[in-house]
């Protein structure tokens, strides 16, 4: 009997425990989402705030054109090539072909890397030549060689 109200009295106590473990769990999964809502609202209030500050700064009024500016291109507009210029212009010699500028040093170490890479093809040309050459010569020594062996064996 006594081991039965223990069995009980356990079962009771872990029903009261899990009731309070999901009571926490619940607990803690509602402010999280209170949490999760207030974080959404600040970010929302941040994101609308933002926004209207790049409407303030794209609705701006346009600057005004700077004078300097509005001088030039007055100047453009009245000055009309006349019929002389024109001519003149074309009576002149032609003009003379210009002595290519300095490459940009983009374009510089571009030609360089070139140049270095036709230096080793004709580097690695030549090696090829010299060993070529070296294994002519080390196959007629070996036929030489060989040659005197199948001679006459004198004794």
């Amino acid at each position: 009997m006594v081991l039965l109200q223990r069995r009980l009295k356990n079962r009771e106590m872990i029903r009261l425990d899990e009731e309070r473990q999901k009571e926490a769990e619940k607990r803690r999964k509602e402010k999280e989402e209170k949490r999760d809502e207030q974080l959404r609202q600040y970010f929302e209030k941040e994101k609308a705030a933002k926004m209207e500050e790049e409407k303030r700064t794209f609705s701006r009024k346009p600057s005004p054109v700077i004078p300097a500016l509005q001088n030039k291109s007055i100047r453009k507009e009245e000055r009309i090539p006349s019929a002389e210029s024109h001519i003149s212009y074309y009576s002149q010699d032609p003009p003379q072909p210009r002595a290519p500028s300095p490459p940009v040093p983009a374009r510089r170490n571009q030609l360089r890397a070139l140049e270095e890479r036709k230096n080793v093809i004709n580097e690695l040309s030549e090696m090829r030549k010299q060993l070529r050459s070296e294994e002519r010569r080390l196959q007629e020594q070996l036929l030489n060689v060989a040659s005197d062996d199948d001679g006459p064996i004198t004794r």
